[in-house]
């Protein structure tokens, strides 16, 4: 394996480096400290076959603080991106982690405080577990590189904050219609009423945020635990028509159905 420290050097404009499908360039730099949401991008000489990218032809490898191998599986999707000064997509793989989900952030693709080393697979294109380019050449030269992700409990600690200020929402759905202003009313024995609701950055999963691990039983339920996202009615009977505040409550249960590096939908 030879370490790829995000320099491709002269090599890469040379005649031989042109007719392979070699690595060029990887983000982050070999030794880098990264955020538990930063995609990994690597560069190549040719566009990338984005199906040959697999777990498989990239792995990860994940090491506590003391270096000791752990057995971790990383999560995440792969994606083709566009090659800073390129016209168009083609030679750059992303590798976006999972996003946690829970209450301490652990359930995600990268776990924090961690070192992964990262190999490509190169080799035969005929073997299914070498990257390939859209040509069908199988990586040149296998490369590895490491990484660490950043330590701590908090979200400010562990996560690049992508936009300035705090989610905004960018829609809203409900399964029954598709005017909001004629939703029927949800009656026994019909298909559950879901209300969603998009944002454009990522949410913060802690259920004190977006209460999933809310319990709607009225024996046990508690309104002070329904968190920052909930239901609420004005009754045109029985409220104040000049009280904005005159709100009542609705129980629900919650999901954060999606949260990714370009949004969110609870």
């Amino acid at each position: 394996m030879a370490a790829c420290s995000g320099s491709g050097g002269g090599a890469i404009g040379s005649t031989t480096a042109r007719s392979e499908f070699r690595v060029v360039r990887t983000e982050p730099v070999n030794g880098a400290t990264i955020f538990l949401n930063d995609p990994i991008a690597i560069d190549f000489t040719s566009t990338v076959d984005v199906d040959s990218a697999t777990l498989t032809t990239m792995t990860f490898q994940a090491l506590d603080q003391n270096g000791v191998p752990v057995s971790e599986l990383v999560t995440g999707n792969f994606s083709i991106g566009t090659t800073p000064g390129d016209a168009s997509p083609g030679r750059r793989l992303l590798f976006v982690p999972r996003f946690a989900t829970n209450n301490d952030f652990s359930d995600g693709g990268f776990k924090s405080g961690r070192t992964y080393l990262v190999q490509l697979i190169g080799g035969r294109a005929n073997n299914l577990t070498t990257l390939r380019d859209t040509t069908g050449r199988g990586l040149t030269l296998p490369i590895t590189f490491e990484f660490s992700t950043r330590d701590g409990t908090q979200p400010v600690q562990l996560y690049r904050n992508p936009k300035s200020g705090g989610p905004v929402r960018t829609g809203l759905d409900v399964t029954t219609t598709t005017d909001l202003q004629n939703v029927p009313l949800g009656l026994f024995g019909a298909p559950p009423l879901e209300i969603r609701l998009h944002f454009d950055q990522a949410l913060n999963p802690n259920d004190g945020n977006v209460p999933v691990s809310f319990d709607v039983d009225p024996e046990v339920r508690e309104e002070s635990e329904r968190g920052r996202v909930f239901l609420e009615y004005k009754d045109p009977v029985y409220d104040s028509p000049t009280d904005d505040q005159d709100f009542t409550w609705i129980p629900a249960s919650v999901e954060l159905e999606r949260t990714t590096s370009t949004g969110a939908t609870a």
